[in-house]
């Protein structure tokens, strides 16, 4: 089994630098701060550490999103409020899929800020 991991896009120094501290106490998950320049790659080659170039992207994350891989139910249970201990800033948060991780990271935030649109009702 894949080592749980959080993937963090968009989040300020400050907040990568709490993100550092809290998983620190957590030695079985893994933290992948994603720069901007990585947001075109597939979801699936960020985690498989492949260099390769990132597809243009076809949309900028542009605000924060937490994106939880390979964690199994208990654990992600106990994991979800993560983000909130890092940031008080509304993030976007999901969980890799076989569907979604074939996207990119700028793909992804695209369907969650639809998402999180049509459920606050602001769209």
């Amino acid at each position: 089994m894949a080592q749980p991991t959080l993937l963090l896009y968009r989040f300020t120094e400050d907040e990568q630098r709490r993100a550092r501290i809290l998983v620190r106490k957590l030695p079985f998950l893994r933290l992948m701060i994603v720069p901007p320049a990585d947001e075109g790659k597939k979801l699936s080659a960020l985690l498989s550490g492949d260099k390769g170039k990132p597809l243009p992207l076809s949309g900028a994350v542009s605000a924060p999103m937490a994106v939880f891989a390979d964690c199994p139910g208990p654990l992600l249970s106990s994991l979800l409020d993560l983000p909130k201990q890092i940031s008080s800033r509304h993030i976007l948060r999901a969980l890799l899929t076989e569907t979604n991780r074939e996207w990119t990271g700028a793909e992804l935030f695209r369907n969650l800020r639809e998402e999180d649109t049509r459920l606050s009702g602001r769209g």
